[in-house]
């Protein structure tokens, strides 16, 4: 597995992303009572950038809604050339390896919701 997270206290999860390698995650949203969100008509955007002020993204999230009507799970992932194009520092704790990012769903009428926010810190690659 090529994710780790870690949630913070104001409901945004912080990634680790391993350069260079293929990675992906499913993203299950339920509603209070516990049934699935039904994301008919709704389609992902995601994010990553250096940080929340810069005007050029790193690299864009693939997110696939999946069985919109039944489930309310979103797939998002990261290819292998994408994430091999990220730069980082010598440790995915240097401040050189440290990203902002955010998943969106929006809905056939424009309607924006973000479904998932946080830093993406990425650890480097050795083999290239």
């Amino acid at each position: 597995m090529n994710i780790k997270a870690k949630a913070n206290r104001d409901g945004s999860v912080d990634l680790i992303a391993k350069q260079g390698a293929t990675w992906e995650f499913t993203i299950e949203l339920t509603q209070e009572n516990g049934d699935p969100v039904d994301l008919t008509g709704y389609t992902g955007r995601g994010q990553i950038r250096k940080d929340y002020s810069s005007e050029d993204y790193e690299a864009q999230f693939t997110v696939e809604v999946l069985s919109p009507e039944t489930d309310g799970k979103v797939k998002v992932s990261l290819d292998a050339d994408t994430t091999a194009g990220i730069e980082a520092g010598s440790s995915y704790e240097d401040s050189a390896s440290m990203y902002v990012y955010d998943i969106e769903l929006v809905g056939a009428d424009n309607y924006v919701m973000r479904v998932l926010q946080g830093k993406l810190y990425v650890d480097p690659e050795v083999t290239k």
